[in-house]
């Protein structure tokens, strides 16, 4: 009879940590579609060593941690943060920069990864630059 129990114990255990792994990977996956270009780094977005298709451990990086203060919403208020402090808007680094959660036009892939600092160059053209491009072709006129 003990054994029984015991068995019907571990059963019960396993098919409860089963779904709940089920659950999470199913959150996750979630999430990740809400990111417009997701699919490039996948898991690598939120997680610490993490790899396109899994994430080792529930550590989350910089960006992970601010989609979980956001309450795990892509939006245009999580597009416009710099997570990494890289320079780079997320959105500008996950080609989505109104954070619609539509891909810019003409973007094809992820530009670098929110969550990991100092892999995103900025655009150097500013409002100042933008407008000495526009004199010199309208003093060519």
């Amino acid at each position: 009879m003990e054994r029984l129990l015991a068995r019907s114990l571990t059963t019960i255990t396993v098919v409860i940590a089963v779904m709940a792994l089920v659950a999470a990977v199913n959150a996750n996956t979630a999430h990740m579609a809400q990111l417009p270009s997701s699919a490039d780094l996948g898991c690598a977005n939120c997680h610490v060593n993490a790899t396109s298709v899994s994430a080792p451990s529930a550590e989350v990086n910089s960006f992970g941690q601010a989609f979980k203060n956001n309450g795990m919403v892509w939006n245009r208020t999580l597009a416009e943060k710099d997570s990494d402090g890289d320079g780079c808007t997320n959105g500008f680094e996950l080609g989505d920069v109104d954070g619609n959660g539509v891909a810019d036009e003409h973007q094809t892939q992820q530009t670098s990864n929110p969550g990991s600092g100092g892999d995103c160059q900025p655009s150097t053209l500013t409002e100042q630059t933008w407008g000495a491009l526009k004199s010199l072709f309208n003093s060519s006129k």
